[in-house]
């Protein structure tokens, strides 16, 4: 009763795949019935895995263009901060060499004279190093800057004391 069952079975699938008339198909065992079923279903798996990688990453990669943006964002703000600072250090720069010429300017051959002046251009280079330090290290622009007009006043009232 239990191979006629099964025999039964296997008409039932060769019917359901196969619905043409038997003269024109060979016969089907159980065997190519479970492969094709089975090829079906690898073939289903195998889909099924490639969406799932291809959804990953497309979402990886959403995430990487988010992050590169955040990431040139970020570079954009510290050029300029970078540049402001620059600017600063420049016009520091600038400012010390004016007032340490201006000194210069003032040396003759009074030792006095250019004594007085050795100490203020060593003070002048003592608050120039302090600002260096607020630009570069607490990045302080404003009271760097504040200080740059400290030195141009200092270094203006060196040159009229002597």
């Amino acid at each position: 009763m239990y191979k006629s069952n099964y025999a039964g079975r296997i008409i039932l699938i060769e019917k359901i795949l196969f619905p043409f008339p038997k003269h024109s198909v060979s016969v089907v065992t159980h065997q190519k019935i479970i492969c094709i079923m089975a090829s079906k279903k690898s073939t289903n798996n195998v889909i099924a895995m490639a969406i799932i990688a291809i959804i990953l990453l497309l979402g990886t990669t959403g995430y990487l263009w988010v992050e590169n943006n955040k990431l040139k964002n970020e570079i954009a703000k510290y050029d300029v901060e970078l540049n402001n600072l620059s600017q600063t250090q420049a016009k520091l720069e600038k400012d010390y060499e004016l007032a340490i010429n201006s000194l210069n300017d003032l040396k003759g051959d009074n030792q006095e004279l250019n004594s007085l002046i050795e100490a203020q251009k060593s003070e002048l280079k003592a608050q120039k190093e302090k600002i260096t330090t607020l630009i570069w290290k607490s990045k302080k622009l404003k009271i760097a800057q504040a200080e740059i007009e400290n030195l141009k006043a200092q270094a203006l009232e060196y040159v009229q004391e002597i």
